[in-house]
């Protein structure tokens, strides 16, 4: 099966498209860039080489980088702290998710500044 390949935006600022069950691949030391490539593929349903990594991202080089529902809940989150999202505090709070296993906190007085 060839999946789509996708950039980071896309993924960041829709994740509600995709499937709880889905997982983002991609290059771990490309995060920065939001028109970075990457993969959605549910790893339960594609193969997987010996390494449990899907065939289709190791071919690209791509490793797994987080769950969808992971990237929904840093959405969420983000969201519910400054109502509407700016691409820049997305890819932001992403890359502090994928870092420190926690949700970025913003502080309220700078909120919208």
């Amino acid at each position: 099966m060839t999946e789509t390949l996708r950039t980071i935006v896309e993924v960041l600022s829709e994740p509600n498209s995709f499937r709880w069950s889905d997982a983002l691949y991609a290059d771990p030391d490309n995060l920065a860039d939001l028109n970075s490539p990457c993969l959605v593929l549910d790893p339960d349903s594609v193969d997987t080489d010996e390494d449990e990594e899907p065939a289709e991202a190791k071919a690209r080089g791509f490793s797994y980088i987080l769950a969808i529902q992971d990237i929904q809940s840093i959405h969420a989150n983000l969201t519910a702290q400054v109502g509407t999202v700016q691409l820049d505090q997305l890819l932001e709070a992403f890359r502090h998710y994928f870092e420190r296993d926690a949700f970025m906190v913003l502080d309220r007085n700078t909120i919208g500044n």
